[in-house]
C-alpha cells in the first residue's frame, strides 16, 4: 500500500453504509413497497441480485450487518481503495446471490448484506497479508482479523453442516467468503501478469 494511499480516509464504506441505512428506512416507514429489491429465488431479476444486499429485514438485521461491514469494509478500501472496495461488495454480494438462487428451494426470498460481508471478512484479511509490507503491527492485525474470521467460517460451516438456522442464509454465508477468497486469486494473478510483461 503506497503512502498516499494510507493517508486517504475511507469514504466508499461510509456510502455503502448510508445506502443501505437509507434504503431500510425508505423500506420500513415510507409508503413506497420496496420488495422488488428483494431477491426473490423463484423468478430473480438481475438488479436483485446486488440490491438485495441493500435492504434489510429489521433493525437487529441491519446492525448485526453493517458493523462488520464498517470494521472490514475499511480494511478492504485501505488496501483496494474506494473503487476497489465498491467493485469488491457488488462481485461478492452478485455471486453470494447466485450460490443462494442455485441452492436454496425456489420459495426463498433474500435479503440483507451479510453474504457481502463474509466475503470481505475473507477478502480483508488475505489482501493484508498478501499485499501489505509486513511490520509487527501488520502482522498482529492481520492475526487478530484472520483468528476472527475463523473462528466466524468454522461456525458458519458447523451451523450449515447441522441444518442451519432458519431465517439465516448460511449459503450465501459461505459463497461471499468463497468470493472474497477468488477476489484475492485473480489480484494474485493479474499482479504475476503485470510483473512477468515488465520484466520482459
Amino acid at each position: 500500500m503506497t503512502e498516499s494511499r494510507k493517508d486517504k480516509k475511507p469514504v466508499m464504506v461510509f456510502v455503502l453504509v448510508a445506502i443501505n441505512v437509507v434504503i431500510f428506512l425508505v423500506d420500513k416507514l415510507s409508503p413506497f413497497n420496496l420488495m422488488g429489491l428483494y431477491l426473490d429465488h423463484r423468478h430473480p431479476a438481475l438488479h436483485q441480485f446486488v440490491t438485495s444486499t441493500l435492504c434489510h429485514a429489521n433493525p437487529a438485521h441491519l446492525s448485526g450487518n453493517l458493523f462488520p461491514l464498517l470494521v472490514f469494509g475499511k480494511l478492504v478500501e485501505e488496501e483496494l481503495g474506494a473503487i476497489g472496495l465498491l467493485l469488491s461488495y457488488v462481485f461478492i454480494g452478485v455471486v453470494s446471490n447466485l450460490a443462494s438462487v442455485l441452492l436454496l428451494p425456489s420459495n426463498t426470498l433474500g435479503l440483507g448484506a451479510s453474504g457481502a460481508v463474509f466475503g470481505l471478512f475473507t477478502l480483508a484479511v488475505m489482501v493484508r497479508v498478501s499485499i501489505r509490507d509486513f511490520s509487527w503491527r501488520s502482522t498482529l492485525e492481520a492475526g487478530i482479523y484472520g483468528q476472527y474470521v475463523w473462528e466466524k467460517l468454522k461456525s458458519e460451516v458447523a451451523i450449515t453442516a447441522k441444518g442451519g438456522i432458519m431465517g439465516v442464509n448460511h449459503v450465501a454465508h459461505l459463497g461471499g467468503a468463497v468470493a472474497g477468497v477468488a477476489i484475492v486469486l485473480i489480484l494474485r494473478l493479474l499482479l504475476a501478469l503485470f510483473e512477468d510483461k515488465d520484466g520482459k
